[in-house]
């Protein structure tokens, strides 16, 4: 068992973001190592401390999940093998924490604690005295309907359902009769302002896409029945406007890189029609670092900030969207909450 130890230092950092409340900096140290099962205890200050575990046996990714990118504008896809995409991913269900953590060069962890607090390393700043890496751990807001509007973050279609069987189970199951245990497959594009926030790297895209994911399946542990388990079947790391004809973007709002987001779920859903993964997901969800927009009258609004179809997994319209800042897993709520 591995034991994961975290000193808070009384030092601030100015807030770099509205929506973010700077906690100060920590250092993540290794207690104790085991085989078979991890654990890491993180204590933040004399009254909170945190147990983060991780099994072997959870899963996140299919078997061979399908990465697509581009390379001088030609396609280029490959498999990867989900025991190496989740290996540095582990998760605590009583804090809904849900992390990446290395130890190569010192231990660096990365990604959600609970409900509003993220880690994420601090690759400029200096070591402490003892050799540990320096981690940021912020507070972010979670995301609320904005003064008297409430926003529709959900929607219907226009046209009849045409539903399939989820690959996830090859067993078909009558209306009456429901698995205890269902695996959707989720395929997520990753648009090119949210590529461009990992320098387009598709390895860091994976391990993001992988503890937002576990996040989720966090908190579907409050479903029982049937249980649900995510698994990503693919992921597709746009590159540039070329890789995303469906995109809408506001005319003469380019700066503020608004996007209908109506309008660009629909032709999303079009557009993915002509991939082979789309008939063998259940799901294929659109994750945006634009701002997703809609005009009310004659006013620009920008309070959603994830759109899906509502009963409409395995269907013809199996598709969603939500906004997300690249690395920081701010839109981690709205992402289970649209899927």
């Amino acid at each position: 068992m591995l034991w994961l130890s975290i000193k808070l230092w009384a030092v601030a950092l100015f807030s770099f973001c509205i929506a973010e409340k700077e906690h100060g900096i920590v250092y993540p140290r290794m207690l104790e190592s085991r085989a078979v099962s991890w654990s890491q205890r993180q204590w933040f200050n004399s009254t909170m401390s945190l147990d983060v575990f991780a099994s072997t046996s959870s899963t996140v990714f299919a078997d061979d999940f399908l990465f697509s990118t581009t390379e001088n504008n030609e396609p280029i896809d490959y498999y990867v093998r989900a025991e190496d995409a989740e290996r540095d991913i582990y998760h605590d269900p009583a804090h809904m924490a849900s992390v990446k953590v290395t130890d190569e060069d010192g231990v660096e962890v990365e990604g959600i604690l609970g409900e509003r607090l993220r880690v994420k390393p601090l690759p400029l700043a200096a070591r402490n005295s003892e050799g540990l890496k320096a981690h940021r751990l912020f507070e972010i807001d979670v995301p609320e309907a904005r003064g008297e509007h409430v926003p529709h973050d959900y929607g219907s279609p226009n046209e009849t359902k045409n539903i399939i069987e989820s690959r996830a189970e090859n067993t078909k199951y009558p209306m009456y009769e429901i698995p205890m245990k269902i695996f959707p497959e989720v395929y997520v594009v990753a648009d090119s302002e949210f590529s461009k926030g990992f320098k387009y790297k598709g390895a860091d895209v994976i391990s993001y896409f992988a503890v937002l994911v576990n996040a989720a399946n966090l908190r579907y542990k409050s479903l029982v029945f049937p249980e649900v388990q995510l698994r990503i079947s693919g992921i597709t790391m746009n590159k540039g406007a070329q890789d995303e004809p469906y995109i809408v973007n506001v005319p003469n709002h380019s700066q503020y890189r608004n996007i209908l987001f109506k309008e660009t779920l629909d032709k999303f859903n079009q557009h993915m029609k002509t991939k082979s993964f789309y008939k063998t997901s259940d799901i294929v969800f659109l994750v945006t670092a634009k701002n997703m927009s809609e005009w009310v009258g004659n006013k620009l609004q920008s309070w959603t900030g994830g759109y899906a179809y509502v009963g409409t997994a395995c269907s013809d319209w199996r598709v969603g969207m939500c906004e997300d800042r690249p690395t920081s897993y701010y839109g981690a709520y709205v992402f289970s909450h649209e899927l």
